[in-house]
C-alpha cells in the first residue's frame, strides 16, 4: 500500500497504516431477455466459470421469473 500512496504524492511523514483497501469489482452481463433457457445458459455460463467471490449480475429488460441463478443476480435494466 505504501508504494501506491507514494505514487499519488503522499510523503513518508503522511503515511498511515491501512489494513484493507476496498476496490469494487463486479462482473456484468447484459441481455434483452432471460426468459429463454438457451439465453440463460449463454449469459450465465461465463459468470459461472469465474471462481472468485466478486458480485456477478445479469442485467435484462425481462429478467424472467428468477431473481438469482446459483448466486448470480438477475436484475431489471431500466424502468
Amino acid at each position: 500500500m505504501t508504494l501506491h500512496l507514494k505514487e499519488n504524492g503522499i510523503t513518508d511523514d503522511q503515511l498511515l497504516e491501512m489494513n484493507f483497501e476496498y476496490t469494487d469489482k463486479i462482473y456484468i452481463q447484459v441481455t434483452e431477455s432471460m426468459t429463454s433457457e438457451d439465453v440463460r445458459k449463454r449469459e450465465l455460463f461465463p459468470l459461472q466459470k469465474i471462481n472468485d467471490n466478486y458480485k456477478k449480475i445479469v442485467l435484462s429488460l425481462n429478467p424472467g421469473m428468477d431473481s438469482s441463478y446459483d448466486g448470480i443476480k438477475c436484475e431489471l435494466l431500466g424502468n
